[in-house]
């Protein structure tokens, strides 16, 4: 708890430096409960505690969303062993997950939603898919700043990625910027964090030159050094 409490806090100063206050979208949604049999004899309650989100601060958005998983805990496992489709308590919990900082749950509910296409219903204009992919890469940019490691959630993702090619090059760009530098930081293997850093260099991401040959100078010798990045430049 005490990782999570402080992934939160992270988060909560993040958005504060940023002047941006995260709100929810319009929690009024007419066909809640016909696919959610988990909350329907408790609709009212439920609806007051989604109303009861709104307006309020960040810090006292996460302690309601944790008052919410573990009172709605229950019916969320009963859904997950049912095997059925789109549920929108289910939803709400996927995202709340990440809200509250629990990483693995995230991942873990996430690929439960897109196996039975759950839909997001506080972003609705997104997939699981990339909810979770704007989530991942907004939480190890935060880590970035603050000096801290982007590990094991942003390789947990990058592992994922079959074809790179299927990501916006920005984004594409900023993953690889950001497992550059974590590694970096770790003080990983440097042929391996010589690689991870070609490929950061390749996606338009000029920001790690300077370092990327440094480490060739360092890893190769400096003349040696000089001919394998002027190799990799014309490559």
């Amino acid at each position: 708890m005490k990782s999570i409490d402080k992934q939160v806090e992270k988060q909560r100063r993040y958005y504060e430096r940023l002047g941006v206050k995260r709100s929810l979208r319009s929690t009024h949604n007419p066909g809640l409960y016909k696919v959610n049999p988990e909350i329907a004899h408790n609709r009212p309650k439920f609806e007051e505690e989604l109303a009861e989100l709104k307006g309020k601060t960040f810090d006292e958005q996460i302690k309601l969303k944790r008052q919410l998983l573990a009172r709605y805990n229950n019916q969320i496992q009963a859904y997950i062993r049912s095997g059925r489709g789109h549920n929108d308590l289910f939803s709400y919990a996927v995202q709340w997950v990440y809200d509250i900082g629990d990483l693995d749950t995230y991942f873990q509910y996430t690929d439960i939603a897109m196996a039975r296409d759950v839909r997001p219903v506080l972003r609705s204009n997104k997939t699981f898919e990339e909810c979770l992919r704007y989530d991942i890469l907004e939480w190890a940019d935060q880590q970035h700043k603050q000096k801290q490691s982007c590990e094991p959630y942003l390789s947990r993702y990058m592992a994922r990625i079959e074809d790179w090619s299927t990501i916006p090059e920005k984004l594409r760009s900023s993953f690889w910027y950001l497992k550059f530098y974590s590694d970096f930081r770790a003080k990983e293997d440097p042929e391996k964090l010589i690689e991870i850093g070609k490929t950061a260099f390749k996606v338009h991401n000029a920001q790690v030159k300077t370092v990327l040959k440094e480490l060739f100078l360092e890893y190769y010798g400096k003349e040696a050094g000089k001919s394998e990045w002027k190799e990799f430049l014309n490559s």
